[in-house]
């Protein structure tokens, strides 16, 4: 698929993550694991002239370096070329200025530019790069409370209201430049999607909206109806997570990053979602600090990886995870009084 390489972005100062269909970044608070999905955005921008505020690239910036760097190696992305590379050099300069270098193949520049922070750049490079060598060019965020789509808008927001009216669905789809009558059937097709992922794993699940404009109502148990206000916030979550899914599943090459995945969930949910992710054949990025999610990974011989002092390693060294085997050993000792 792809791999990520950072050199100096943000807390982490060197580290190359293999993307797989899951991918699962364990860690403690501010060990780097969301600043691979912001790097991962940047990137996506920038290798396809997407619009951004030139703050988001700086803000990546490791203070103590300087230079920061994002590599995208794409294996076997084209049958003459074979693999292609690009590496992302962010420097800070002057207050208020940052440099953006872009690099390929025998690092050859393909760009070098120096911009405001407070600027808003659209196309920054041409680097020859066609849509067909990424094996992902779009990226869905799933937040707490929404998600944003890193797609033709940059950054386009989402909530769970904004995701089932048929006029801002057609929104998503348009590039894809499909025929109107098929337009509905996909959009319908969506609805059911999340309706399903939500009701295999909660007792309480998303109802079709009346109508094909109409914002998401209500929520039911087969019993009761409850509001967006009343349901209960994992129940919300899992219907954005089953949301983002089935929305990759209709935009070709699109990345779904999950953000902190145990949430609002009791462990027996976190585990029906895993299994749900794991077979939905959508790459997915999994960000946790669940010792559960790590060792779920570990069985199911996902790709992860465990952030800790400026770096990132798949290798399951005992001493990682010394704060944790405390824990679990004082919580044995309360179960055998």
């Amino acid at each position: 698929m792809m791999r990520v390489s950072l050199e100096n972005i943000g807390p982490i100062k060197s580290a190359e993550i293999e993307l797989g269909r899951v991918t699962v970044l364990y860690g403690a608070n501010n060990t780097g694991k969301t600043t691979v999905a912001r790097a991962l955005a940047v990137a996506l921008k920038v290798l396809q002239g997407i619009s951004m505020w030139i703050s988001e690239p700086a803000s990546l910036i490791n203070n103590d370096a300087g230079i920061g760097r994002i590599g995208i190696i794409i294996s076997n992305a084209d049958p003459i070329i074979g693999n292609a590379k690009y590496v992302i050099e962010i420097q800070r300069l002057e207050t208020g200025k940052v440099k953006l270098r872009v690099l390929s193949r025998s690092d050859k520049v393909n760009s070098d530019r120096v911009l405001y922070e407070n600027e808003l750049s659209n196309v920054l490079v041409n680097t020859g790069l066609h849509s067909h060598l990424l094996s992902v060019n779009k990226m869905i965020w799933v937040e707490r409370y929404g998600m944003r789509l890193t797609y033709m808008d940059g950054h386009l927001p989402i909530d769970l209201g904004h995701l089932f009216p048929f006029e801002n669905f057609h929104r998503f789809v348009l590039p894809l430049d499909i025929a109107e009558p098929f337009v509905a059937k996909i959009h319908d097709a969506f609805v059911d999607g999340v309706i399903k992922f939500v009701s295999d794993v909660s007792k309480v699940y998303p109802t079709r909206p009346r109508d094909r404009n109409s914002m998401l109502p209500d929520f039911t148990d087969g019993k009761h109806y409850y509001t967006l206000l009343e349901v209960a916030s994992g129940v919300i979550r899992l219907t954005l997570i089953a949301a983002a899914i089935e929305l990759a599943k209709i935009l070709p090459n699109t990345l779904v990053f999950i953000e902190n995945i145990e949430d609002s969930f009791d462990i027996s949910t976190v585990n029906a979602v895993l299994d749900k992710l794991i077979d939905s054949n959508v790459p997915v990025i999994i960000e946790t600090h669940s010792l559960h999610v790590l060792a779920k990974a570990y069985m199911k011989k996902l790709n992860y990886y465990v952030f800790k002092d400026g770096a990132a390693t798949n290798k399951l060294d005992p001493t990682l995870f010394e704060e944790e085997r405390a824990i679990a050993s004082q919580l044995a000792e309360i179960f055998t009084r």
